[in-house]
């Protein structure tokens, strides 16, 4: 009436539970960081200058780079969702509008790319673009 399992039968469910976690564990957590935009770039911004240029991530990172190529910093912004990104004309400061769509809140936020720290915090009532002019220290909304 009832089978008997034997070791051949436990290594064989062993081995089918392994393989299907192996390909469905990845394949779960691919998903997971595509919803969460982890890996998408939502805007890119260079100074004036030329010698510095950012990207901004899908998850808030912030990362800078010299006109060389070299990676200078990484900055975990507020935000989840940036939509706009601009450089001061020296690539010291960066502008970066940042949104929450869980509870709808708009920020404009100024960070220090030297120190790594925000400078300054603006809040909006709808998404904003922030550019710097080239010519000056002008912040335009």
């Amino acid at each position: 009436m009832f089978r008997r399992f034997t070791l051949a039968d436990l290594l064989l469910w062993v081995t089918f539970v392994a393989l299907v976690l192996a390909i469905v564990v990845p394949l779960w957590r691919h998903r997971q960081r595509t919803m969460a935009m982890v890996d998408r770039v939502t805007a890119v911004a260079a100074s004036a200058d030329g010698l510095t240029l950012a990207s901004l991530q899908g998850d808030g990172r912030l990362f800078v780079w010299n006109g060389q190529g070299d990676q200078k910093t990484m900055l975990q912004t507020r935000g989840r969702s940036g939509n706009g990104l601009s450089l001061l004309s020296d690539g010291q400061l960066a502008a970066i509008s940042d949104s929450n769509w869980s509870a709808p809140r708009f920020e404009l936020n100024v960070w220090n790319l030297g120190t790594g720290k925000l400078q300054g915090r603006f809040a909006a009532t709808i998404s904003t673009v922030a550019t710097f002019s080239p010519v000056a220290d002008v912040l335009a909304v």
